[in-house]
């Protein structure tokens, strides 16, 4: 028997398609290893013309190149992709657009009383000679003459100061 052949019927009778000959024949073979027929040896470069023969016809056939975004795979990863997402964006994002404290912070001031508190409410005119005139009671005219400056109080209860300070 020729190589091929031979495994052309081996192939038959492990599928269980070979004629009661070619079971027969098969069983003999196998049963007298003296009598089995001397397998061809196997040229290499016969094998290598036959793959790249394969390959050439498969090539011919004109195989179907599908792009990458019409495969179920891809589908399936952009769903999945999409729904990781929009999860993400209702869990993170979401709940931030209501505004909260991050943290809250409490400052106690504490009172320091380095100036003594007013024993009463007026407004005092204190002069550069240590003279103290309190407004709320004055008259309305000239306070006070302190150089070429005068100090008047305007009928409104506004102070006035004239004259050339130098």
């Amino acid at each position: 028997m020729k190589h091929s052949k031979t495994i052309i019927l081996l192939r038959k009778y492990l599928k269980g398609k070979a004629s009661q000959e070619e079971t027969a024949r098969i069983e003999k073979w196998y049963a007298s290893p003296d009598e089995r027929p001397a397998v061809e040896p196997i040229d290499p470069l016969s094998i290598k013309e036959a793959l790249h023969q394969r390959i050439r016809n498969e090539l011919d056939k004109g195989a179907i190149v599908r792009p990458l975004y019409k495969t179920s795979f891809f589908r399936v990863a952009a769903s999945i992709i999409l729904l990781l997402g929009m999860v993400s964006y209702f869990l993170f994002f979401k709940h931030t657009t209501k505004e909260r404290p991050i943290a809250r912070i409490e400052i106690k001031k504490e009172i320091i009383n380095d100036v003594p508190s007013p024993n009463s409410v007026h407004a005092v005119l204190t002069l550069a000679n240590g003279q103290q005139i309190v407004l709320d009671s004055s008259r309305n005219g000239s306070l006070a003459i302190q150089g070429k400056v005068q100090v008047e109080k305007l009928a409104n209860g506004q102070i006035a100061y004239s004259g050339d300070a130098d």
